[in-house]
């Protein structure tokens, strides 16, 4: 429910409890703002109507940073600490809007070594190159974590799809496509979907080139 102004959303909060009670949901005062609000703090996030965005309240920022920084500069972490630290990211997904891109690495550190030791998570392990990218990457942008709450209207549409034999696109009236070699046949569909779309946009991109910038090889 929106409102105009203070008063409008004011009393849209005191009807939608009133809705709720009606219907036999019984609406918790302390756990509840009925106050209209630009600015609200929920479960350890900040959400902000006015830039329509969540982020992480300090606490946790430190917390990410200070966690991340003792992980990375250790030799011999356990196999729990690993587990613990993803589960610190994976709950500031929520304000963390890249988070989902920097953690699979140190997942799947984690997932073998918790493999090789039978189980054990007081086992010890190690980092990849990329884990260890990853948690730098949350060391340098835990102050600036971010999370649209509403997503903005897609500006272009761009169709792709992918069978055994090749790959295509469309754009708008452009359609664009190509076989595989030989070898990229070889890989899951699923491989190949997303291949497709990298191609479908690579090919546009190059295009959008062409026509802006001619003089451009």
């Amino acid at each position: 429910m929106q409102g105009d102004d203070y008063a409008d959303c004011e009393k849209n909060a005191m009807d939608t409890v009133k809705l709720f009670d009606s219907s036999g949901f019984t609406v918790h005062p302390e756990k509840s703002s009925f106050v209209p609000q630009q600015k609200i703090t929920f479960m350890g996030f900040i959400i902000a109507s006015i830039t329509m965005s969540v982020y992480p309240i300090s606490e946790k920022i430190e917390k990410i940073i200070s966690t991340s920084q003792s992980l990375l500069n250790s030799h011999h972490p356990t196999i729990r600490q690993v587990a613990s630290t993803l589960r610190l990211f994976i709950s500031n997904f929520p304000a963390a809007k890249l988070g989902p891109l920097h953690f699979r690495s140190l997942d799947m550190n984690k997932t073998d070594a918790l493999s090789l030791n039978k189980g054990n998570f007081d086992a010890t392990m190690q980092f990849s190159e990329s884990s260890r990218n990853d948690l730098q990457w949350w060391i340098k942008s835990a102050e600036s974590l971010l999370k649209p709450s509403s997503a903005p209207q897609p500006e272009i549409t761009l169709y792709t799809d992918a069978s055994k034999e090749g790959w295509g696109g469309t754009l708008n009236d452009t359609k664009i496509g190509g076989h595989w070699t030989p070898l990229e046949s070889r890989n899951h569909i699923n491989y190949l979907e997303m291949l497709a779309v990298f191609f479908c946009t690579q090919s546009i991109s190059e295009a959008v080139v062409r026509e802006t910038c001619p003089h451009k090889n």
